[in-house]
């Protein structure tokens, strides 16, 4: 069994469960983050994670040769400066890599897409196609935003994700931005008055477990994305964001499961560690991140 170093969850309430983890292996998942690890409110949360499963353990020599990298891009954590510094590799100049992304903002004309699970199965067919018939030192980028994934339920597709890429002697490169939420808030925040909405339309879903608002958590958006009107059968409190009604313990846990066995660069508003990571694994030219939003 792998051994793993430090490991911190941070979960702070904010009328609801906000999360961010502190979350290191240097011999499975790059984890980085500003804080310092002698930082005594983290220490109190601290937490043992689950084992690393195989499909998320370091396979060969760095830097790879070929493979995926996959952003999942969580709203209001320095999200777009990444995506922007992604799109950069596009330039012939700076690698000619291939960007694959197909997501749909949520909310228009005040509502809720009414079927939000056929923009996400539309962005799993494309990489389905997306990751197959890599060259030997191919690096192809995906973007994953918007009423893309709901990872609550995808551990499937991931898991199908990593077997394709890797059968063909490449790496998939799985990564996401948290932030802290005083931070996430402040940002949510600034997005509210450019939106000309109201504090109260900000939180009142947090005064319930299932509300719909348009404003949620990075834990939140982490598991749910952002698919309210998202309905199964089995689900007993209808609609997308929590909707089997678990406590901020349990969606903590969740969270730290899915990171665990399918994320590989975890980063806590560290842009700089999070370039480094993927630099490391992938032998891509250094290239400065722009500055996005707040």
């Amino acid at each position: 069994m792998l051994k793993m170093g430090k490991q911190n969850v941070i979960v702070t309430l904010l009328g609801c469960c906000v999360f961010c983890g502190l979350y290191y292996s240097q011999q499975n998942i790059h984890c980085s983050s500003p804080m310092s690890k002698k930082d005594e409110s983290a220490e109190q949360y601290s937490t043992p994670f689950l084992s690393p499963t195989p499909t998320s353990r370091r396979k060969g020599p760095l830097p790879y040769k070929c493979g995926i990298v996959w952003f999942y891009h969580i709203p209001s954590t320095g999200g777009s400066s990444i995506n922007r510094w992604l799109r950069k590799y596009q330039k012939p100049a700076n690698g000619n890599i291939t960007y694959y992304q197909s997501w749909k903002v949520a909310v228009t004309g005040g509502k809720f897409l009414p079927d939000p699970e056929m923009y996400e199965k539309k962005y799993n067919k494309g990489m389905e196609t997306y990751i197959q018939n890599l060259g030997p030192n191919e690096w192809r980028i995906a973007h994953s935003h918007l009423t893309n994934n709901y990872l609550n339920e995808s551990d499937d597709i991931l898991n199908l994700w990593r077997t394709t890429v890797e059968s063909q002697g490449c790496q998939l490169i799985n990564t996401v931005m948290l932030r802290d939420p005083l931070n996430h808030a402040m940002s949510l925040h600034k997005v509210m008055k450019s939106k000309n909405s109201t504090r109260d339309e900000w939180t009142e879903h947090l005064k319930t477990p299932t509300g719909l608002g348009k404003w949620h958590t990075v834990l939140d958006f982490f598991l749910y994305n952002n698919q309210f009107l998202r309905n199964h059968p089995d689900y007993p409190n209808p609609w997308g964001r929590n909707p089997f009604n678990v406590t901020k313990h349990e969606k903590v846990r969740r969270a730290m499961e899915i990171l665990n066995q399918h994320f590989d660069v975890v980063s806590i508003a560290d842009h700089a560690q999070y370039k480094h990571d993927i630099l490391e694994m992938t032998g891509w030219i250094d290239m400065e991140i722009p500055h996005s939003n707040v």
